[in-house]
């Protein structure tokens, strides 16, 4: 359940170590100011002890500096604005604790007693986010807006099974909010349970004023490689503005008329009109199939759409760019090496695979980390680049799983 604060000693009982404590007027994180950036927020530790640390960087990045913020068993992050970061800290015990971080002003602040809550929709030109919280007992879901400058968090909204009279597993995991914080859009499949590479979903939207739940699209379908471990996918979607939703569609195994069952198939991407009740075909793309279905995001510091992490969707071009230009990544299995480029600059060209990287908003900077082609090891190093740098630095080593890095303050 969501609460205001926790008291720094209490966290410290329960194995969550925070960077200071203000008492009972709530904890602290470092303040990054403007002559500290670029600087890179980044998971450090072992498997069964992540750390949020934050990374400072001289010119020539001889002058690292790093420091720990936040400590827990395991630690999923989220970055909510320029330096504004959503944390879920999982404990032994299978529970945790949800943090919201804010390296502008110093604030921390702990909002939940729970690892089911994430972020819907971030507006850092509004100061705001809205959080979801799934209550699986209760059958529920609540929406709560959070100030980006105070981490203030205001109940807003509460959705149950009955009043949207669908099946609440999964549920949340696809919901996309618009931009005017009014509805939510989201997908719920034809049949409930077993396991299946093509499935069929019904798009509808809530009007969260009145909690109505109208269907829009019948039939939305998606499917997913042979390979994947997943039981079945559910097709991404987001708000392009307040009144049209974007989502991925795919044609029947059967109809469609370029498919290779484990590799790539015809991607349609669709977009629907709450106010006119229009679909239409925005692009489509012959691209490999996904584990789960895909996903697309909104970047809540640049406004593009993501595409499985790795790309852009570019309606007006009609097509899929990278999401890490003007860095290029390159991978050469059968020499069991890897090329990283800035423009077309070499900063890396070694026996190592890529196995996470961010690039900063505006382009100019790069984190990555590194583990070995020819081992089994989890070992893993992460370097970081800044503008300034002829070269990268390493900023930190240690487990496969853990280590990555998160996002750049500028």
């Amino acid at each position: 359940m969501i609460s205001t604060r926790i008291p720094a000693l209490f966290l410290a009982a329960i194995g969550v170590c925070c960077y200071a404590a203000q008492g009972a007027e709530g904890l602290s994180c470092p303040v990054i100011g403007t002559g500290e950036r670029p600087a890179l927020v980044f998971v450090g530790g072992g498997i069964t002890d992540n750390t949020l640390q934050v990374a400072r960087f001289g010119k020539e990045g001889e002058e690292l500096e790093t420091t720990d913020v936040l400590s827990g068993r395991n630690l999923e992050v989220a970055q909510l604005g320029n330096a504004v970061f959503l944390i879920t800290a999982f404990e032994a015990s299978g529970r945790g604790r949800v943090y919201a971080v804010n390296f502008d002003n110093g604030r921390m602040r702990c909002l939940a007693e729970s690892t089911a809550v994430r972020c819907l929709r971030s507006l850092p030109s509004r100061n705001v986010s809205m959080l979801m919280e799934v209550q699986s007992r209760q059958s529920r879901i609540v929406l709560y807006e959070l100030a980006l400058d105070t981490l203030d968090l205001v109940p807003r909204h509460r959705l149950s099974r009955l009043e949207y009279q669908d099946e609440y597993v999964g549920f949340g995991t696809r919901m996309r909010m618009s931009p005017d914080l009014k509805h939510i859009a989201y997908v719920v499949p034809h049949s409930a349970g077993g396991i299946s590479r093509w499935t069929t979903y019904t798009l509808k939207i809530v009007e969260l004023s009145t909690k109505s739940v109208r269907e829009f699209v019948p039939s939305v379908g998606v499917q997913i490689g042979s390979f994947s471990s997943f039981g079945r996918g559910v097709p991404p979607l987001v708000w392009l503005d307040n009144s049209r939703v974007l989502y991925q569609d795919m044609d029947t195994p059967e109809d469609a008329e370029v498919f290779d069952h484990d590799f790539k198939m015809l991607h349609r991407f669709k977009c629907v009109d709450i106010k006119t009740e229009e679909t239409s075909e925005c692009m489509a793309a012959d691209i490999p199939l996904s584990l789960d279905g895909g996903s697309l995001n909104v970047d809540p510091l640049t406004g593009n759409i993501r595409f499985r992490d790795d790309w852009v969707l570019d309606l007006n071009a009609g097509s899929l760019r990278s999401a890490i230009r003007p860095f290029t990544i390159e991978s050469f299995p059968a020499s069991r090496r890897t090329e990283i480029r800035a423009g077309s600059a070499v900063i890396y060209d070694g026996p190592s695979r890529c196995v996470s990287k961010v690039v900063a908003p505006s382009g100019e900077h790069i984190a990555y980390s590194l583990r070995p082609w020819a081992s089994h090891s989890l070992f893993v190093e992460l370097y970081a680049k800044t503008k300034a740098m002829a070269q990268p630095v390493k900023v930190t080593e240690g487990c496969y799983l853990p280590v990555r890095p998160i996002g750049w303050i500028e």
